[in-house]
């Protein structure tokens, strides 16, 4: 009798999810192929994220990456070695969107100006969102005249708001 071949490895931890290639017949996603998660692969997702690629379209197409899914679930866990990578391709692509705002606004003329701006609104409220601490709208809290603000406290006499004892309803 020979013996059963095991995988010591369960099947969650031998691949993190799947990797889809297209179909040869209509172009889009076809059959599925399992992916494991190394630190090459997790670099070259990054360069293309930071070069300004559609990680959705890039995921689709590219037979290379794997399904939009596995990426995701990598990004979105903290303790995942491509979450770091992640944060920091986005950050790097929203440095050069940046850059992109002023090329659009150098290359504008009468022709093309609400398309680019546009395209220069749509960069401004990306890198608000993805790095609010350096491009988002600053909100400062101030009193009257531009001053402290004032705090009152305001009682109803009993200090729980609540009727006082003997009075009428």
């Amino acid at each position: 009798m020979t013996a059963k071949k095991t995988n010591p490895k369960k099947p969650s931890e031998r691949f993190d999810n799947n990797k889809r290639y297209p179909d040869k017949k209509n172009g889009r996603p076809g059959h599925l192929r399992r992916v494991k998660y190394t630190k090459k692969l997790g670099r070259h997702v990054a360069e293309q994220i930071v070069l300004g690629k559609s990680l959705k379209t890039l995921c689709a197409t590219d037979p290379e990456f794997p399904a939009l899914q596995t990426v995701m679930k990598w990004a979105m866990n903290p303790e995942h070695h491509f979450a770091a990578l992640y944060e920091d391709a986005r950050r790097k692509q929203n440095e050069l969107m940046m850059d992109d705002v002023i090329d659009i606004a150098d290359s504008t003329d009468n022709e093309n100006a609400a398309g680019n701006k546009l395209r220069i609104e749509t960069r401004k409220w990306m890198a608000s969102k993805i790095q609010s601490e350096k491009y988002g709208d600053k909100q400062q809290i101030v009193g009257a005249g531009g001053g402290e603000i004032q705090i009152a406290v305001i009682s109803s006499g009993d200090g729980l708001g609540g009727k006082k004892e003997g009075s009428k309803a």
